[in-house]
């Protein structure tokens, strides 16, 4: 399993909290939420926001939507609060230092198995994989079906391991 830039699923989330109160984002009451979500970026002018699948909502390379882009940044800052948990400040709980270290180790990993550029986990990037708070800021022309990054996770794991 691989996952391409999300905003939830795929044991990664991005830009909002985990749902944990409310399900995954399988649950009706999360995937309603992020149904209005992505009308609402699709309405504030990224015309090809993708609607939410079982696995959150999934932008790929070739998507023609770049999360870097002004237009795109301006419909997060209006949109994020429908995003499930965002709440006033739109940040999910602040991850523990185990699952700080366990995602550290896990872009080290990444890096040293054929992935050289992939970044450190960030609590302050909105966009990226991301997982349990931490945002990888991997950016528009990352590849998560690349032979490398599908190496790179077959030897390091899909995601951080940490606690819960």
């Amino acid at each position: 399993m691989s996952c391409g830039l999300t905003l939830a699923g795929c044991g990664f989330t991005g830009g909002s909290s985990e749902a944990a109160s409310s399900g995954g984002p399988e649950s009706p009451a999360v995937a309603a939420d992020f149904l209005k979500f992505a009308g609402c970026m699709r309405s504030h002018g990224v015309p090809n926001f993708p609607d939410p699948s079982g696995r959150g909502i999934q932008i790929t390379a070739g998507s023609g939507v770049d999360p870097a882009s002004p237009a795109f940044q301006l419909a997060m800052s209006q949109c994020k609060k429908l995003l499930p948990g965002g709440g006033p400040s739109g940040r999910p709980p602040a991850p523990s230092a185990s699952e700080t270290r366990a995602a550290l180790a896990w872009a080290h990993c990444i890096r040293k198995h054929g992935v050289p550029n992939f970044p450190d986990p960030s609590t302050s990037a909105n966009v990226g994989l991301s997982f349990r708070g931490l945002v990888f800021p991997v950016g528009p022309g990352f590849n998560p079906d690349s032979p490398a990054f599908k190496q790179a996770q077959a030897a390091c794991g899909i995601g951080p391991s940490g606690p819960g």
